[in-house]
């Protein structure tokens, strides 16, 4: 993974940046300066609509002040994980498109879930963005040692994945973020994303994680399922206290946010 996709530790510098309350929006730009990429693709975003531009800009400072600050963090998430999601996970049956549609589809419920909680939003989205980024790990070690077996839907994932390579996605994409130098915190969301409940002291984003990928799942591609049921869990109404229907609205404003990304800013 770290092969296929370098600028990976872009958004792990970018992390630790934001972590600190010493760097500054020049600290920012000199990182995403340094891959003339991500430049051009910050650029583009920051003159979207998306972004209310109405003036074209042509230089990362401009482009980044019009963003500002703590939401670059999720803007650069964005990009790298559309780049990470762009070749089909042939070993779970799952397109580039849906990786990465998944992928948006949980970030922005993460977002919108921390927003009502009082919480960062803009680490909710980024660890919504890299929940999957363990099944990347594992496809590719897979196909890497040639090992003809996919997975069969009929068994829940993380079972299968314990079986096939003895560790789930959750730990895999832990490794992966403790060996590019994510933040500590960023590592043990990812890692216990899965079973929260049975993690020592977990923080209150690893349960909107599980909440959110499970949400993800009953909505269906794109949100295209109308006749979706929310998760239970016994944990929600202490970590989550929101009303149904709160919820219900909180996902109306995740889809419509998930079409204007879609539209406006990574529209062919």
């Amino acid at each position: 993974v770290e092969e296929l996709y370098p600028n990976m530790a872009v958004l792990s510098q970018l992390a630790n940046y934001l972590e600190d309350p010493n760097s500054s929006l020049e600290d920012v730009a000199r990182l995403i300066r340094s891959e003339p990429a991500l430049t051009v693709d910050i650029i583009k975003i920051s003159n979207s609509s998306f972004y209310a531009a109405t003036q074209s800009c042509s230089d990362v400072d401009t482009a980044l002040t019009r963003i500002g600050f703590n939401e670059v963090l999720r803007v650069v998430a964005l990009i790298l994980a559309k780049d990470l999601c762009s070749n089909d996970l042939e070993k779970y049956g799952i397109s580039a498109n849906e990786l990465w549609e998944e992928s948006l589809m949980v970030s922005l419920l993460m977002e919108e879930l921390a927003m009502a909680s009082h919480l960062n939003k803009s680490k909710a989205a980024t660890f919504g963005l890299l929940h999957a980024v363990g099944k990347v790990v594992i496809n590719n070690i897979l196909e890497d040692f040639c090992v003809d077996i996919y997975w069969d839907p009929t068994i829940p994932v993380s079972e299968w994945e314990i079986a096939v390579v003895g560790f789930h996605h959750g730990e895999a994409g832990s490794r992966l973020l403790k060996r590019m130098e994510f933040p500590p915190d960023a590592q043990r969301i990812i890692k216990h994303q899965l079973n929260p409940e049975k993690t020592h002291n977990p923080d209150k984003l690893t349960y909107l994680l599980c909440y959110s990928h499970t949400l993800a799942r009953a909505l269906g591609p794109s949100f295209s399922n109308i006749e979706y049921k929310l998760p239970s869990f016994d944990w929600k109404e202490d970590i989550i206290p929101l009303e149904d229907e709160e919820i219900t609205s909180l996902v109306c404003n995740a889809k419509e946010r998930f079409n204007e990304i879609t539209r406006e800013v990574f529209s062919e």
